[in-house]
């Protein structure tokens, strides 16, 4: 089909009226979320601009009573003026030459008025410069029919801003500031900027024994002076987007020949619209009563995205939205000159049928036209570059865009657009509350370029050596990348404002930062083909391009093609690689003129291309084993399933899984077996965990005995740390070839049932009934949901290639905050999917950084305590069914509302429960997991992390820097007690027994309960146990100290270990337990059964309700003694505790 704007139009018509059809009735809390965000952001005019009319009034005097003169020559002009106004007149580059035929005159503006939010009443409180626009409009006799040719018009342009600055600094004394800037970062185009004086002023106010800052506001605000051409000053088949407008002096090509000026001519017909573009948005107003409020929704989402109407943010504004919105509204945009859009639609639909707009219009490759008329000529519409055509005011709004600033646009309206189409989630805050302009949690890799590399423009296009720079710099790039990436972007700062006693300063050229986010699915790719060897023009200018990496190959079925090798190994580093080379290349660049940022996180956790591989090889020697546990044809049962539940077998562990080079045998992979439903099973509880027992024996022994010559097969029973004989005692752990080691546990359905009818069962007293309740949770999550949440995670770890570095990098900040023993891996593991699963503001995630930066942003701004989390992996889940889990949790708090038990409430769509793994097994037996007071720490640091986010980002205090080693690091000085413990010694327990602990064993105890469990079933395990072997422990030596310690001590001290501070790392630093005191245990009054070791302190009132006598014996924790317990548990695994004073 033949290309045409006007087709483009109506294509895109289609689409929004679709969109409109599907929400236009839609009052869902999305809409009163937007109503009262539009009342908090409506700023109070007469606060914020104080005395802004009477200013305003004086200036339009001021504009009105420039005295005129008539032409005289420019070099007298200039030397007169700046002699008697010791002003510099804003000349843009060029200046103009002194020795010049051309004539300046001066004559009071033809139009004074104020435009912009201002008048329509669309800022909001959020806007970080507070400004009104006022238009001065210059006359027609200032200017000569030609003036649009060598930037003639703009010289007399800032003759006049110039003349008009010395008549407002006439009236206004010296009440105001007056500088220049260029309008849009536009150098063509200064405008004079007034600035009240009085600003926000910070002061300190004693009070209560603190300096107490307090902010008062006295009026700051700015006033800018834009004058702009009259309408119609030139004629606009002068101003193509294919005419030049600069013409080279001694040019000897004619007119044909001359290179094309469109951003030039774009600009000069930008200052002949100011004013019709004030009466369409003021006749769109009257028409359309959601107008204005659309408008301050559109600047709200602009500014959360960092997108703005300066050529360094964008060159996409809110008067580019607010006139994109007004187009729509106007007849000639949709079917049959109808408006594209309903004057009767509310600001919530106006708002979402813009971003539809924007998210399916490229018109970035094929220009947007608005209002065109059959048989109207299409020769005023830019064939190339951005291009968004208003027909009837003869302007293309999209001028100041570059193809990066609208891909960057686009990109962010159709991530949007996905989050409206998705009603489960929650659309409002990655709406218009969260921040998405951040570069390390936008982009996966970050270059950025010294301003010194920027290299001279020859172009006649007055766009200004950095922009000409960043064109060829994103061709090459996107060429270079092609489907590697989703999106480029570039940014560069924006110029300064400079006094008006001083000379506009040249282009300043600024650092360039390259912002790319990578298409995670092609990334890997290490070879990138060319065209055939017979396609002799392709061939040549693919190896132009590529330069000496371009070489010929000839494949397997006979073909010969130009190719390109990669020879990095993890994707990341691949990309990187073509990154250096082609901007070395192409622009010179060598090793030291790049920095590249974005894959420093990744390094930490040592990831490498081996990663991937490990976890798929630890998979399938899971299905070699799973097929010996099926092949056991002497089994009593028959094996239903063979789960995995070990996060290894998830691809979600921290360090790589075990292989035979590993020397910690307390790495095992947890297995759940379930057969057949069968009468075999006794029905008792305590009988089925010694028939369960009898059954691993018997497993083990078929194992061995059916294993074949190239395999060795070991296999050991070890018991559980168990305190009930009702609850599972044993397991089997199955050695493959002395490298991986799986423990097999045996879940029985009988088991469940029993346990579920004791719960029920009325003629058990209430202690017996609460126990089999803990039991039936803990069992229903080991054996049901655990196994679940292993194969959903292993298969979104398949489906998103960077789920697995982000769940591992957030492991680590967990484990290098000290947090893993509060929180289970499978939460934080759901932390991270629910990032990749509902990732608004911004598209899933495609690198490991961005995945962990954005999930510490999740947990910065979660409130835990009355959100739920949800986790929906099916993408099925009804609103009835979220609501049914937001009800689950309110009835939660009701229940336990100091979050004893519940803290964290995470659902997800298989566990709809929410407590599956936040209930029981914290810090105190039977407590929330995490405890409230974890969980706050847990945000602390989340923000702490986020706030290390903002400074490295542009205007940050350490831009373009993230600290990840202070992102990663806690420090030890917030806890009250350092237990160090002894990397030597936890060694020797997971590797074998010391001569002192064989003598304990031998003689009949041992520190580890279960190598001492008495009874009919430790003689059961006795009998198979050989009594060379390392012993079998059930869990890490560090991790089972600080469970023991949460049992004795929990109620007094809260503990804090990390996933790291096991001590297998073997030469690290030796690993560490912390522990805060529990503040809320203070002296109390004697009685018997206090929770921890106490001591005297005196006579006094406990302050304690139940206590009348004001003389009570009083007693309060011994802390040292309490310590000195704890350092006689650990023995020799206890090297050294410390004491942090208060």
């Amino acid at each position: 089909m033949e290309s045409s704007p006007k087709r483009r139009k109506l294509d895109h018509a289609g689409a929004i009226a679709t969109s409109i059809e599907l929400g236009v009735h839609r009052h869902n809390t999305f809409v009163l979320e937007t109503q009262e965000l539009l009342k908090e952001i409506r700023p109070n005019y007469k606060e914020k601009f104080p005395d802004a009319e009477d200013a305003l009034r004086r200036v339009k005097k001021a504009a009105e009573a420039i005295e005129p003169h008539d032409a005289i020559p420019m070099g007298e002009a200039i030397a007169q003026f700046e002699r008697t106004h010791k002003i510099a007149i804003p000349f843009p580059h060029p200046k103009p030459s002194r020795p010049s035929n051309y004539k300046f005159s001066l004559a009071k503006p033809a139009k004074v008025n104020v435009v912009g939010s201002y008048v329509l009443q669309t800022m909001v409180k959020s806007d970080s410069a507070c400004a009104v626009d006022m238009v001065v409009v210059m006359p027609e006799s200032l200017f000569q029919e030609k003036d649009y040719l060598n930037l003639r018009y703009f010289y007399k342009r800032a003759y006049f801003l110039a003349s008009l600055t010395a008549a407002v600094r006439e009236e206004l004394g010296g009440g105001m500031t007056f500088e220049f800037e260029h309008l849009g970062d536009n150098g063509l185009l200064p405008v004079l900027v007034l600035k009240t004086k009085g600003a926000k002023k910070t002061g300190n106010h004693e009070g209560d024994g603190q300096s107490v800052k307090k902010k008062r506001k006295s009026g700051g605000y700015a006033i800018r002076v834009i004058p702009c051409a009259p309408p119609d000053l030139f004629s606009k088949t002068k101003l193509l987007p294919t005419s030049n407008g600069i013409r080279p002096a001694n040019s000897t090509s004619g007119k044909e020949d001359l290179t094309a000026t469109p951003f030039y001519n774009s600009t000069i017909a930008a200052e002949m619209s100011y004013l019709a573009y004030l009466n369409l948005l003021h006749r769109v107003c009257e028409q359309c009563a959601g107008f204005k409020d659309a408008c301050m929704l559109g600047r709200i989402w602009l500014q959360q995205r960092g997108i703005g109407g300066r050529i360094s943010q964008g060159g996409f504004g809110h008067f580019e939205f607010a006139a994109i919105a007004a187009l729509l509204l106007r007849p000639g945009s949709g079917r049959k000159g109808e408006p594209a859009l309903s004057s009767s639609l509310g600001s919530t639909q106006i708002f979402k049928a813009v971003l539809r707009f924007l998210s399916v219009t490229d018109f970035a490759n094929k220009p947007c036209v608005f209002g065109s008329k059959k048989g109207e000529s299409t020769e005023a519409v830019p064939k190339e570059g951005p291009a968004i055509f208003d027909s009837e005011r003869r302007h293309n709004v999209a001028y100041k865009m570059a193809p990066w600033s609208v891909a960057l646009l686009r990109q962010h309206a159709k991530w949007s657009s996905v989050l409206f189409a998705d009603d489960r989630a929650d659309q409002f805050t990655p709406m218009f509350i969260v921040k998405a302009d951040l570069p390390q949690q936008m982009y996966d890799l970050m270059v950025t370029i010294p301003h010194n590399s920027i290299q001279p423009s020859k172009s006649l296009d007055k766009k200004g050596d950095s922009w000409t720079f960043q064109e060829k710099l994103y061709k090459v790039l996107a060429r270079a990348l092609g489907d590697r990436i989703q999106l480029i972007h570039i940014e560069s700062e924006a110029d300064l404002k400079w006094k008006v006693s001083a000379h506009a300063p040249a282009e300043t050229a600024n650092d360039i930062l390259v912002g790319i986010v990578f298409d995670d699915r092609n990334m890997a790719r290490k070879m990138d083909k060319g065209p055939d060897a017979e396609d002799k023009p392709n061939s040549a200018e693919f190896r132009r391009f590529w330069g000496d990496k371009s070489e010929l190959r000839r494949f397997q079925d006979g073909s010969m093609t130009e190719n390109v090798i990669w020879t990095q190994g993890t994707p990341f580093a691949v990309c990187e690689e073509i990154v250096r080379y082609i901007l070395g290349l192409h622009f010179n660049l060598g090793p030291h003129d790049m920095e590249f940022s974005g894959g420093e996180l990744p390094s930490i956790i040592h990831a490498s291309a081996a990663d991937g591989p490990a976890f798929i090889a630890t998979r399938k020697q899971f299905d070699g084993f799973e097929r010996d546990i099926r092949n056991l044809e002497k089994l009593p049962l028959h094996v239903r399933l063979v789960s995995p539940t070990a996060p290894e077998l998830r691809y979600s562990s921290l360090r790589l899984p075990p292989s035979r080079y590993d020397k910690d045998p307390s790495r095992v992979l947890d297995v759940v077996i379930s057969f057949e439903a069968s009468s075999k099973w006794p029905d008792n509880l305590a009988a089925i965990q010694r028939a369960k027992i009898a059954f691993l024996a018997r497993i083990g022994t078929l194992l061995e005995e059916d294993q074949k010559d190239a395999t060795v097969i070991k296999t050991r029973i070890g018991l559980e740390d168990s305190r009930r004989e009702i609850e599972n005692l044993a397991y089997l752990d199955v050695t493959y070839d002395r490298a991986i080691t799986f423990r097999l546990r045996i879940h029985s359905d009988l088991e469940e049932a029993i346990l579920e009818r004791r719960t029920k069962d009325k003629l058990l007293d209430q202690q017996a009934k609460t126990e089999s309740a803990d039991l039936l949770s803990r069992l229903r999550r080991d054996c049901t949901t655990l196994p679940l949440h292993t194969q959903t995670i292993s298969r979104f770890c398949t489906k998103f290639p960077s789920l697995s570095p982000t769940i591992r990098l957030l492991k680590l900040w967990f484990s290098r905050h000290k947090l893993s023993a509060h929180f289970s891996a499978e939460v934080i593991e759901l932390l991270a999917c629910h990032t990749f699963l509902e990732p608004y503001p911004w598209n899933t995630p495609s690198s490991a950084s961005t995945g962990v930066l954005r999930t510490l942003q999740f947990l910065a701004r979660w409130d835990w305590r009355d959100e739920p989390l949800v986790v929906d992996f099916t993408g099925e889940m009804t609103t009835a069914e979220q609501g049914q889990i937001e009800m689950r949790l309110e009835a939660w708090r009701k229940i336990d509302p100091n979050m004893g038990r519940v803290a964290m409430f995470v659902a997800t769509s298989t566990d709809a429960s929410g407590t599956g793994f936040t209930a029981g097994g914290g810090g105190n037996s039977g407590g929330a997991r995490p405890s409230k007071v974890v969980a706050a720490r847990m945000t602390a640091l989340a923000r702490s992390a986020c706030k290390l986010v903002r400074n490295a980002a542009p205007g940050g205090e350490t831009p373009g820097f993230l600290d990840t080693e202070a992102l990663f690091k806690s420090s030890t000085r917030e806890f009250d007690i350092v237990l160090r413990l002894s990397s030597k010694s936890i060694r020797s327990i997971i590797c074998g027994e010391d001569s002192a602990t064989a003598r304990k064993r031998r003689s009949g105890s041992s520190k580890f309960k279960n190598l001492s469990l008495g009874g009919t079933a430790s003689a059961l395990v006795e009998r198979t146990i050989s009594s060379t072997s390392a012993p079998s422990i059930p869990n890490h030596p560090a991790r089972m100290f600080v469970d023991i310690l949460n049992q004795v001590y929990g109620d007094v001290i809260v503990f804090f270990q990390g996933e790291e501070s096991d001590g297998a790392d073997g030469d690290a630093a030796a690993p560490t337990i912390l522990g805060v005191w529990n503040q809320q245990i203070r002296a109390r009054s004697f009685r018997v059964n206090l929770p921890c070791s106490f001591k005297p302190v005196g006579k006094g009132s406990s302050g304690e309700d139940d206590s009348d006598d004001d003389d009570d014996d009083l007693v309060e924790v011994n802390r040292m003694g309490i310590l000195a317990e704890i350092a006689r548990i650990g023995g020799e695994m206890v090297e050294k505790i410390e004491v942090n004073s208060e």
